[in-house]
């Protein structure tokens, strides 16, 4: 299940043709993003919304959050998500492309995906919180990274 939920999220950033990276790219450079020790939790808010929990099986933290909107969140609704999830939450490091965007906030050591429908940000589909050191530390070197046009 945790395979699906991450699958899910490099799908969902690889799922425009604007990109020329995939998701077995992504893996090899970066590391895989799953762990054996973990496992997920899905709730449905409502018709529409969807928001999948990846804890530790070793201690019960919780690792990432995924919320997925089958219309969109607001910019409003996106801030009132995080500062939900996350105390104090202010970004240091932005990464953006054609329809995600990536935010690091060093204090917390958490990284936050926010893909949009298409490459107009006009539509948040999804937001996802990483608190999982291994992938946050995986994660930082997408901010380095210059994809060619």
């Amino acid at each position: 299940m945790k395979k699906i939920v991450i699958l899910f999220l490099v799908f969902t950033c690889n799922s425009f043709s604007q990109f020329k990276v995939n998701y077995k790219e992504i893996q090899s450079k970066y590391s895989p993003l799953d762990s054996e020790e973990s496992f997920i939790e899905t709730k449905s808010v409502n018709d529409l919304e969807q928001v999948l929990f990846h804890f530790s099986k070793k201690d019960s933290t919780l690792l990432s959050v995924n919320f997925k909107h089958l219309e969109s969140y607001s910019e409003n609704e996106f801030l009132n998500i995080v500062n939900e999830y996350i105390i104090d939450y202010k970004p240091s490091k932005i990464k953006e492309w054609e329809n995600w965007t990536l935010y690091y906030d060093e204090k917390n050591k958490i990284i936050v995906v926010k893909v949009f429908e298409n490459h107009l940000k006009s539509k948040i589909k999804d937001i996802t919180m990483i608190n999982d050191k291994r992938t946050v530390e995986s994660m930082l070197k997408l901010f380095e990274v210059k994809f060619s046009h």
